[in-house]
């Protein structure tokens, strides 16, 4: 069990996901690749995941620097997601990522927790964003975008 309150985003309880936030993803198309990246590359510390009833928690290895680069990940996701709540904290020899939303975001999250197999599987990321997009995902930049 996580017993820190720590947030990764350093807003506290603001940063749980509030009624009115869209479920949306803000991040620019062209920084999608990148992101996918730096969490196929913290997912090779990947020990476990761990449901509970209101969200998961990934553990990973307690390695080096992994903790901090955890943490401003996880806030850079809070920023173009801000329907999701993230904790990262030390635990033991573990380093925990806890995530969370409301109950609009539940099958967002759920997909959202499954990202370590897609990532592994080296799903492309047309392919992840439709799947993230069935589970109720907006991409505002989808919206930017010209049609193919």
């Amino acid at each position: 069990m996580v017993t820190s309150t720590s947030s990764s985003c350093e807003c506290g309880s603001a940063c749980a996901s509030a009624p009115e936030e869209p479920i949306v993803c803000t991040l620019a198309g062209r920084e999608q690749s990148t992101r996918a990246a730096e969490f196929r590359a913290a997912f090779a510390h990947l020990v476990r995941t761990e449901l509970f009833e209101s969200g998961f928690r990934w553990y990973f290895k307690g390695e080096p620097d992994l903790e901090a680069r955890l943490r401003d990940l996880a806030r850079r996701e809070h920023e173009c997601c801000r329907f999701f709540e993230f904790h990262v904290a030390s635990v033991d020899d573990s380093i925990v990522w806890e995530a969370r939303t409301d109950e609009r975001g539940r099958s967002v999250l759920d997909e959202f927790m499954r990202l370590p197999d897609a990532l592994q599987a080296d799903t492309d990321l047309d392919a992840l964003k439709r799947t993230m997009n069935a589970g109720g995902l907006t991409f505002a930049s989808d919206a930017e975008e010209p049609s193919r």
